[in-house]
């Protein structure tokens, strides 16, 4: 046989294993392509069958705040190995979030599939029509059904939710919800309501033991007597708090874990927050991973709080291992953040516009002084200002959140206000009277106090909520002065310290892995955004995923088996009349205690 001829036939062997090799990958290629993807449409009544062919089930387990930021480091040191774990042997990357990061609209818009337009959980409060009272967020508020909805009523499949945001009222599911109020023992904090009365809390004294290893110093019961400006008094405020959401969180997941081996949900979902508190109040001390090197540091507070987010990142991944064991080798276990955290460098602040707006005599306080009775441990420390507004004698005042930039501002109009006293035929006049006058405030080193004000009626303010809108300028300090009509006056009377030191805005996406059957291994996720997890959960369990969700199926992180097997399929939407309506917030006896915890953190006025 000739040379040429050997070369030959080797040539053409090496071009058949090219073309092999090529038809491989365009086969993985279009087993995740989106003509594929869009995958056949199921009517709804045929969903109950399709569901019944997968055998698989999911857990979330819902982590506020954690980020690759400080996980990576921690695992590469081994103090991770449940993460790591999960890691090694399924799929993970960043969690593509949106902005604002707002925790009940980013964690329900988890749960729907849908964008906070269209869920309807658009904050922590929603504004009652025609008054300038808030109420928190309820569960009938959502305007869309969450999986928990849509497993329960289109298949024999079981649920169990534990601590999700806007979960109360609890709502009657195939399986059991334990809402986000369930350590207030009030009415339709569970469901089935016979649950209620097995669910036990952990005593002060098992809290105590396991915050011990969160923060080895501890909280002085007597802080609140010391000087409000004390050192030893901020200390002991800020792990007060911190502490108040450890107790939660170490109250759901024994409450939850109890349950799940008790009951083995099809889908189990639990949610954590003291994560989030923790980054807030303690970033800038994030150094050292360890107790033992802090002991080495030369500031008190270095020692005192260095360790507490790696301390309570551990606890976290031990509580993973803990659902890990109870769980079979048909589940799929979700790991997920909202958003991560960064070091906050715009110079946190916190501005309480209506200091400011009495100052300009556009708003009256009913009284210089403030009935300290009436504040909270939670409220006392961040904000100065604590007195009550004088409805009958103000024109203007301010609803937003003390450490947004950007401001939402209300006229008090007759008509639509409870106690208006701007008459609808002046309406405009005032607004752009205070709009100029929003406009003209300047420091006395020349710097515009806000870089933008808007009323609805100017240009670039047509269809606002508010009637104004204002943007601080975050280049003006405590230290400076505005120029008055009669003298300087300075801004540390309305911009105070926040007190923390981490923020949303610095890392926006969050966290994901997932791990079990059918998920590839090792694999680094290319995109996932928080409208794909219920789409993509959905699958797993064997439903189609709704036409109108804003996400996709992560098919990218699954094996090519599962995808064949299981071919991606739709429903036109899973939304029926009922969701549509138009509802009211529902109220309860201890929604003034939650809406103080929720000011202290300066997510609500």
């Amino acid at each position: 046989m000739s040379r040429k001829s050997e070369d030959r036939k080797v040539a053409i062997f090496i071009g058949l294993v090219i073309v092999l090799h090529l038809l491989i990958l365009i086969s993985a290629r279009e087993a995740r392509s989106p003509a594929l993807e869009m995958g056949e449409v199921v009517h709804l009544r045929e969903v109950p069958e399709v569901a019944s062919r997968s055998d698989l089930k999911v857990i979330i387990m819902g982590v506020d705040g954690i980020t690759w930021d400080v996980i990576l480091p921690m695992v590469d040191k081994g103090e991770l190995p449940t993460i790591k774990r999960l890691m090694d042997e399924g799929a993970y990357g960043k969690l593509i979030s949106q902005a604002p990061c707002l925790s009940p609209a980013i964690w329900t818009s988890i749960a729907t599939g849908m964008k906070r337009d269209k869920h309807g959980i658009q904050d922590f409060i929603v504004k009652e029509k025609g008054s300038s009272k808030s109420n928190l967020i309820s569960s009938n508020l959502r305007k869309e059904p969450a999986l928990w909805n849509i497993i329960s009523q289109w298949s024999e499949k079981r649920v169990g939710v534990v601590n999700w945001w806007a979960t109360w009222p609890a709502e009657e599911v195939r399986g059991f919800v334990v809402s986000q109020r369930f350590a207030y023992r009030i009415k339709e904090t569970v469901y089935p309501p016979e649950l209620g009365g097995r669910l036990s809390l952990l005593s002060e004294e098992t809290v105590d033991g396991m915050f011990h290893h969160i923060a080895p110093f501890q909280v002085d019961p007597h802080y609140r007597e010391l000087p409000r400006s004390s050192s030893e008094y901020v200390d002991n405020y800020r792990l007060y708090f911190l502490k108040s959401y450890f107790r939660e969180d170490a109250n759901a997941c024994s409450i939850g874990l109890s349950l799940y081996e008790e009951l083995q949900p099809d889908l189990f979902a639990i949610y954590v927050k003291g994560t989030d508190i923790a980054s807030h109040y303690f970033w800038k001390y994030l150094t050292t991973p360890s107790p033992e090197e802090n002991l080495h540091l030369s500031t008190r507070e270095q020692r005192r709080f260095g360790s507490i987010i790696n301390s309570y990142y551990r606890w976290i991944d031990d509580i993973i291992g803990e659902f890990i064991r109870l769980m079979d080798d048909k589940t799929v276990l979700f790991v997920l953040s909202d958003h991560g955290f960064g070091l906050d460098t715009l110079d946190p602040k916190a501005i309480d516009l209506n200091l400011l707006l009495a100052k300009m005599g556009l708003l009256v306080h009913s009284s210089e002084e403030v009935d300290w009775s009436r504040v909270s441990p939670e409220e006392e420390y961040f904000f100065s200002d604590h007195r009550q507004i004088d409805w009958a004698n103000t024109m203007v005042y301010d609803s937003s959140t003390p450490w947004d930039y950007k401001r939402r501002l209300y006229i008090n109009l007759q008509g639509r206000e409870p106690q208006g006293v701007v008459k609808p035929a002046d309406y405009e006049k005032v607004l752009e009277e205070v709009t100029h006058r929003l406009q003209q405030l300047t420091t006395d080193s020349g710097k515009r106090l806000f870089k933008k004000v808007l009323n609805r009626l100017s240009e670039g303010g047509e269809g606002m909520d508010a009637d104004l809108m204002v943007v601080f300028n975050n280049q003006v300090a405590v230290d400076d002065s505005l120029v008055m009509s009669s003298q300087p006056w300075a801004c540390s009377n309305f911009i105070f310290s926040r007190g923390m030191s981490g923020e949303h805005y610095a890392r926006e996406e969050g966290v994901i892995i997932v791990w079990g059957k059918g998920i590839l291994k090792d694999y680094s996720i290319k995109q996932a955004r928080i409208y794909d997890i219920a789409p993509t959960i959905l699958y797993l369990l064997g439903l189609p995923s709704g036409r109108d969700m804003d996400g996709g199926v992560l098919t990218e992180i699954m094996e090519l088996s599962l995808i064949r097997q299981h071919p991606v399929a739709y429903v036109s939407s899973y939304r029926t009349s009922s969701w549509t309506s138009d509802r009211k917030p529902v109220t309860s006896g201890v929604d003034e205690e939650l809406k103080k915890r929720l000011k202290a953190l300066g997510y609500i006025k």
